[in-house]
């Protein structure tokens, strides 16, 4: 098997739990990898489902599907079993920006966004980002509650960052969140 099956696999196998976890049930391969690749444009979630296969059974290496899916940057490197963040490409493995978008004040209010940048070392590739939307709405949930005034129909969007001015201190630390 192939580094890159190995690792599709695993994230698959991650993501499958922690959807059921919280709650909405098993996780599809092919909506696993329509999440994890958008790029790729899948005509449907069976085309999506059979290159996942084609994957893991070895009769492709993944390749085209890393360099379309923009991710090579993404690329861990591990030094004795830990992630150690290294700039790839310019950028910093395992930092993400969850963008929540909603009205607020009430369900008619103006339109309000809010950036959280996230830190992790555990998830860094764009495999992980399935696993991520898993646990974003408790993010979501425990920044909205810290708000003055509540944010109605709200949206969630998770995307890499390749830098960040921001202190690691203020960076929300994603290995820590644990879904219940």
């Amino acid at each position: 098997m192939t580094p890159f099956a190995q690792r599709l696999q695993n994230a698959y196998f991650h993501a499958n739990e922690a959807n059921i976890k919280a709650g909405h049930g098993r996780l599809r391969k092919g909506q696993f990898m329509e999440s994890a690749y958008p790029e790729q444009k899948y005509k449907n979630e069976s085309s999506a489902r059979r290159q996942f296969n084609k994957v893991i059974k070895g009769e492709t290496t993944g390749t085209r599907i890393e360099k379309r899916g923009g991710t090579p940057w993404a690329i861990s490197h591990v030094v004795h079993g830990k992630d150690r963040g290294r700039n790839i490409g310019g950028g910093r493995t395992g930092l993400w920006k969850m963008t929540i978008t909603g009205n607020e004040g009430s369900p008619d209010g103006p339109i309000g966004e809010k950036s959280i940048t996230m830190e992790s070392f555990q998830y860094t590739t764009m495999e992980d980002v399935p696993y991520l939307y898993i646990i974003a709405p408790k993010i979501a949930e425990d920044y909205l509650r810290t708000r003055d005034y509540p944010m109605y129909n709200v949206t969630i969007v998770i995307e890499p960052a390749r830098r960040s001015s921001l202190p690691t201190e203020r960076r929300l630390m994603l290995d820590d969140v644990v879904i219940e």
